[in-house]
C-alpha cells in the first residue's frame, strides 16, 4: 500500500521540485486578483483608444485637407487639433474607469453584478458626453468660418449593451407591472438626440448660432441620461439584492403573532 501511495504521491513530489513552479498558487490566487487584472486590462484599452483615435483623426484630417475652400480647410485643420487635444482626456476616461474596478472592495457577486456594470456605464456616459462636448465646439468652428469642417466620431461599441442594460430592464419591469406609460416618458427622455453627424455651414445666422448652440445641450441630455442609468440600475440592484438575502432568510411581519 505504501508503495502505491508513493506512486500516487508522485506528481505532487515532482511539481515541488520544478524550480520557479509558482502557476498553482497563481491560479489558487487568481481570484482575489481578479480585480487587478480588469484594471490592466482597461488600462490597455485606454491606450488603445488614444492611439486608434490619433491615428483616425490625423489620417481623417488629412484626407478633409484636400477639400473645400480655403476656409474649410481652416476649420478643418482646428478641428483636427481639438480632436488630437480630446482624445487624453477620452482615453483618462477609460483608464479611471479600470481604476475604479481595480479599487472594488464588494465581494465577487457585488463586483460582478455591481461594481463593474456602474463602472462600465459611468464610462460610457463620460465618454459620449465628453465626445458631444468636443463635437459642440467644433460646431462652433464651422459656425465661425461658415463652412463645412472634418468631424470625428469615436465611440466605446464594447461596453455600450451595458449601457443600455438599465433601461432595457426597467423595461421590461415595467410591461410586467402594466407601467408601460411611465417607461415610455422615461425612453424617450433617454431617446433624446440632438447631435448631428456633421456640421454644415450656416455661420453668421441666428439659426447656424442655434444649431452650434444645440450641440452644447445634447452635451446635458447624455449626463441626464447617464445620472437616470446609473439611478435604475442601483435601485434594481438593491431590489434583486434584498430579494435574494429574503429568499435566504424569508420573514413575514406576522412571523412571531
Amino acid at each position: 500500500m505504501d508503495y502505491v501511495n508513493q506512486i500516487l504521491d508522485l506528481p505532487g513530489k515532482v511539481n515541488q521540485m520544478l524550480p520557479r513552479n509558482n502557476f498553482n498558487d497563481t491560479l489558487s490566487n487568481s481570484e482575489g486578483s481578479t480585480k487587478g487584472w480588469l484594471g490592466f486590462v482597461y488600462k490597455v484599452l485606454a491606450l488603445a483608444v488614444l492611439i486608434s483615435m490619433l491615428y483616425e483623426v490625423i489620417t481623417g484630417g488629412i484626407d478633409a485637407l484636400s477639400q473645400g475652400d480655403a476656409m474649410s480647410k481652416v476649420g478643418s485643420v482646428v478641428a483636427m487639433l481639438i480632436y488630437i487635444y480630446a482624445a487624453f482626456p477620452l482615453a483618462q476616461i477609460v483608464r479611471n474607469a479600470g481604476e475604479e474596478i481595480a479599487g472594488s472592495s464588494s465581494g465577487t457577486v457585488g463586483f460582478v453584478f455591481k461594481d463593474l456594470v456602474l463602472a462600465n456605464i459611468k464610462a460610457v456616459g463620460y465618454f459620449a458626453a465628453m465626445s458631444a462636448f468636443f463635437s459642440a465646439i467644433v460646431g462652433v468652428v464651422a459656425w465661425l468660418v461658415n463652412a463645412d469642417v472634418y468631424t470625428y466620431a469615436h465611440s466605446l461599441n464594447l461596453a455600450s449593451g451595458l449601457a443600455d442594460l438599465p433601461m432595457a430592464a426597467l423595461g421590461m419591469m415595467a410591461g410586467m407591472a402594466g407601467l408601460s406609460e411611465v417607461n415610455d416618458v422615461v425612453m424617450s427622455l433617454y431617446g433624446m438626440d440632438l447631435m448631428s453627424a456633421e456640421y454644415a455651414g450656416g455661420g453668421w445666422s441666428i439659426e447656424g448660432l442655434i444649431g452650434a448652440g444645440m450641440g452644447f445641450v445634447a452635451v446635458i441630455i447624455m449626463l441626464i441620461q447617464l445620472y437616470v442609468s446609473l439611478a435604475v440600475y442601483s435601485f434594481l440592484y438593491g431590489l434583486a439584492n434584498t430579494f435574494v438575502n429574503w429568499v435566504k432568510a424569508p420573514y413575514l411581519p406576522f412571523k412571531s403573532m
